[in-house]
């Protein structure tokens, strides 16, 4: 019995005809490779040591371009939330966002605001800023303004502005260089 690419038969093989085009299934490198889109969600999740998973950052973008492979991205009109152990610190917007999980790196850039959600009551505003996941900071650049004025409060009790700050990612400790 010879088997064929049609079927298999008890009789002797037939020969295929050009009428008859063999179809080969698409290759593994013909995979989507890159998404252009509206409405993009990205839940960037690791593995924790004790082998959970853990959020790092979830990012909702109006528009965008996201490489499935290398998980990496620039999105527009981008908003979303830090994380840091597993729980929300920083709520963040800006016009525009470029992610490279590979380095575990997000730049936010064209007028980013920071808010705090653990501890609350920090804003942070700026032109560019630079969050490294792995380091749990965040480089502030451009026209910084910082304001902190815990939840009840009248009025603020620390703020300030710099050229350049650098934050940890509850925005409770800073330094400006």
């Amino acid at each position: 019995m010879a088997c064929l690419v049609a079927g298999c038969s008890s009789s002797a093989p037939k020969k295929l005809h050009a009428r008859h085009p063999i179809r080969t299934p698409p290759q593994q490198n013909d995979a989507l490779k890159s998404v252009q889109s509206t409405g993009i969600v990205i839940h960037w999740q690791e593995e924790a040591p004790n082998g959970t998973v853990r959020r790092v950052m979830e990012l909702h973008a109006a528009t965008g371009q996201w490489n499935v492979q290398t998980l990496s991205g620039i999105l527009r009109s981008g908003s979303g939330i830090l994380y840091r152990d597993d729980r929300p610190k920083v709520r963040f917007k800006a016009p525009l966002v470029e992610a490279r999980r590979s380095l575990g790196v997000v730049i936010a850039k064209g007028g980013v605001v920071l808010q705090s959600i653990d501890p609350a009551g920090a804003t942070v505003t700026a032109e560019r800023v630079r969050w490294d996941a792995r380091k749990n900071l965040l480089v502030a650049m451009g026209n910084v303004h910082f304001r902190y004025q815990p939840p009840g409060a009248p009025k603020p009790v620390a703020f300030g502005a710099a050229p350049q700050m650098t934050f940890d990612t509850e925005l409770d400790a800073y330094h400006i260089p």
